[in-house]
């Protein structure tokens, strides 16, 4: 199994994600793409929108939602990066340590799933595990946007 973890916060567009990870994940897939939704922040809207896609996903949170306390002016404006990181701590470990997942697919909630996202990672799956100097795979890509990658499927960069 390949859990996918979707890190959610306090965005309500959290459906948009949600629904384009439905839309192409393979027919039967359910058990070799399990999807898990981390959300932080307590935004109940965000939870309720996560919330109502039921046993179609596992709802987990964040439990520690205290405030951090920085001091200086300089160190303030990195509160979100903290908290953002105090996020992926709790959550990978939970998913790996708690839920027993060995392998995890990393997504936020303001990104766009690739229609080739599953075959994408099914294609590199047996390469990471085969290889022990890779240590991930990504997908990630800054310029990814229609008009600027080139639309040839047939390469693979």
């Amino acid at each position: 199994m390949i859990a996918v973890l979707l890190f959610a916060c306090n965005r309500v567009t959290v459906k948009r994600n949600l629904d384009q990870l439905f839309k192409f994940r393979p027919p039967g897939a359910e058990e070799i793409f399990p999807i898990v939704v981390t959300q932080d922040c307590n935004h109940d809207p965000t939870r309720q929108i996560i919330q109502s896609y039921g046993s179609k996903l596992k709802y987990i949170q964040q439990p520690d939602q205290s405030d951090i306390v920085l001091h200086g002016k300089a160190q303030k404006k990195f509160k979100g990066y903290y908290k953002i990181s105090r996020h992926y701590g709790w959550a990978l470990n939970h998913t790996f340590n708690e839920l027993n997942y060995n392998t995890v697919l990393i997504v936020e909630d303001d990104l766009d799933i690739s229609p080739d996202f599953f075959e994408y990672f099914l294609a590199l799956y047996p390469i990471l595990k085969s290889d022990p100097t890779i240590y991930c795979v990504s997908a990630w890509n800054d310029n990814g946007k229609d008009g600027i990658v080139e639309q040839d499927p047939s390469k693979f960069y």
